[in-house]
């Protein structure tokens, strides 16, 4: 019988508990709503905020280029169907650990249950723009009734407002 390295055992057990964990379905519990006060960021604009537990992310992901952000604040309605920006919250049934927000290390985790923004306002500033690629400037969230609905489509839950202050945004990760 061969004996195997001790780095071919270790790649052998941490695959099966990569492979194991993928399988962990979607939390059904409803979220909180209740962020800490830091959010992180990256990316032209990916912002990211997670629950006190951080069992749940708030997660604006937007466009610059396509919503034509400026320095003045801009308002979008998120029932509209608007292209260019996505804004929903990730729910885990527990600290996922490592997450896979502005990172490029992923790893699998337990996957969260998404509950999308249906309707609500999202109003963005950012500071000025005017650094060359992957240069970091600041962005300024104001969010306004907006109402999630659950992956099966039949629960909902509102979040009646919510700032998000100066965010380190414009960098990728790499």
């Amino acid at each position: 019988m061969k004996k195997l390295s001790a780095f071919t055992a270790f790649t052998a057990i941490a695959c099966a508990a990569l492979l194991s964990s993928c399988g962990v379905e979607p939390t059904s519990r409803v979220p909180s709503l209740s962020f800490a006060e830091e959010a992180s960021g990256c990316g032209n604009l990916y912002v990211y905020l997670p629950s006190l537990d951080k069992s749940e992310y708030l997660v604006i992901d937007a466009s610059k280029d396509q919503l034509d952000l400026l320095t003045r604040p801009k308002t979008f309605d998120l029932s509209s169907g608007l292209q260019g920006l996505k804004v929903w919250v990730d729910v885990y049934s527990s600290n996922p650990g490592m997450t896979r927000y502005c990172s490029d290390v992923v790893t699998a985790t337990q996957r969260p249950a998404v509950w999308s923004a249906v309707s609500g306002q999202v109003t963005i500033t950012i500071s000025d723009f005017s650094a060359p690629f992957n240069e970091p400037y600041r962005a300024t969230i104001h969010l306004e009734n907006v109402t999630f609905r659950d992956p099966a489509g039949s629960a909902t839950v509102t979040l009646p407002a919510r700032d998000i202050k100066d965010v380190v945004v414009g960098w990728y990760p790499g």
